[in-house]
């Protein structure tokens, strides 16, 4: 057996840096965890909702508050979901979800009255959009660090190239099968395929299986002596909250969310409103997909090398540009140029706020900090549908509340400047060296 202060290296060593890093694997895993939420994602649901509504006579506020009721309540379970993670670890935790949220979708093909549809809404937005999508944007946390924001933005390509095919795939299931066949296909396409992949290939953390994070080899004994420890380490929930970073950040995630869940949920009526084909509906989002993809790698890859606070200012303001495009145009041109700039938009503020979720709290609570977080990103998607159905039934027309949608990222963006990292200072001071335990006195 060689040592290591020869300078050379034990056959187990080298045959080690020849093994594929298993974090390469889960990459595709996440993208397919966060895929197939589709079905109860709201550009998943927005082809389905007018069929929905016609054959089971409800008015636009009705299945408008159906769905805010339905994510409204579906948001409180998510948060022991992250619980369940960090005890149980992601595999077991996203495989029980999968298997719900299959079922979810074979009971929204049986609603029959607003009651079961808001109960399908509530099993939907719960189990997928908030369970699964959750687990699949955490798994790459432990896995990754030093490319956290590059692999972070590769993974959302997943929910990008989803918003850009779903829709025209979920239009020709509605037109092939109706709306409850195509339900019930959904359900079974995740049962059948999702989840015996995931069950199969799946693995909670590199060191299961015996590697590290970033495929890195482990620190010598010697290197773990040299290494000062860090000032910051793992939050927990209780310490997160009271940072002005969390809320602040929280606050920009759930203005994406309410905003593009109420515009997406309603986009065919709204294109329908100002004349134009329902099919320029599904080619906005294309549009906005497509932005979206190439965004998230931009704006994940920008997040490994710029401070994420200035990345995520910048796409609010743009947001806002996005939504006054969207408010003031009235031809097709101006739908495609809206889609291109919300999903530009948001795809820089998601692909740099992800992976700042760990690096600014760490990994060790990871599940229930990104618990709060998913619950308040259902909960307030649930008000967008909700008040873009009121203001239609109220005024006739959406103009007052997409002029309002437009002006809510301005001062988000501006305080989205002060959210700097939070630091942690250890509670033992005799863990950390000297110099560093009498500066942080």
């Amino acid at each position: 057996m060689t040592s290591s202060a020869s300078g050379t290296q034990s056959p187990q060593s080298i045959e080690d840096r020849k093994t594929l890093f298993y974090g390469w694997i889960m990459l595709p895993l996440a993208m397919l965890g966060l895929i197939a939420t589709s079905p109860g994602q709201t550009y998943g649901v927005m082809v389905f909702t007018e069929p929905i509504r016609q054959e089971l006579k409800l008015t636009h506020s009705q299945i408008s508050a159906a769905y805010m009721f339905g994510s409204l309540l579906g948001a409180v379970p998510i948060f022991f979901v992250g619980m369940l993670q960090d005890r149980y670890g992601l595999r077991r935790t996203m495989a029980g979800c999968l298997i719900l949220f299959g079922g979810a979708c074979l009971i929204t093909s049986f609603a029959g009255n607003w009651f079961t549809l808001w109960l399908s809404f509530f099993l939907l937005r719960c189990l997928g959009p908030g369970s699964v999508a959750l687990l699949a944007g955490n798994t790459l946390a432990f896995w990754f660090h030093k490319r956290l924001g590059t692999v972070e933005g590769i993974r959302s390509l997943g929910m990008a190239c989803a918003m850009a095919v779903i829709p025209m795939g979920n239009l020709w299931l509605l037109n092939e099968l109706g709306w409850r066949w195509s339900y019930l296909t959904l359900g079974l396409v995740i049962w059948g395929l999702v989840l015996p992949v995931m069950i199969w290939l799946f693995r909670n953390r590199p060191e299961d299986i015996g590697q590290n994070i970033d495929g890195e080899p482990p620190l010598t004994e010697e290197q773990q002596k040299s290494v000062v420890p860090s000032l910051h380490r793992s939050h927990r929930l209780q310490e997160a909250i009271r940072t002005w970073s969390f809320w602040v950040i929280l606050a920009g995630t759930c203005l994406f969310a309410m905003i593009q869940t109420g515009l997406f949920f309603s986009l065919v009526s709204i294109v329908v409103d100002r004349g134009l084909p329902e099919s320029n509906a599904v080619l906005m989002t294309s549009a906005f997909g497509f932005s979206l993809a190439a965004a998230h790698l931009i704006g994940g890859f920008l997040a490994d090398q710029l401070p994420s606070r200035i990345l995520m200012s910048l796409s609010l303001a743009c947001f806002g540009v996005g939504l006054a495009i969207f408010w003031g145009g009235e031809s097709s041109f101006f739908l495609m140029l809206a889609g291109g700039v919300l999903g530009l938009s948001q795809g820089v503020f998601f692909g740099s706020s992800n992976p700042t979720w760990a690096r600014y709290f760490g990994r060790d609570h990871l599940g229930r900090i990104r618990g709060i977080v998913m619950t308040g990103m259902v909960a307030s998607s649930s008000l967008g549908p909700f008040l873009i159905g009121l203001c239609k039934d109220m005024t006739g027309g959406y103009g007052l509340i997409l002029g309002g949608f437009s002006l809510l990222p301005i001062p988000v963006a501006i305080a989205m400047l002060f959210a700097a990292p939070p630091i942690k200072i250890v509670e033992k001071q005799a863990e950390l060296e000297p110099e560093v335990a009498s500066a942080t006195a």
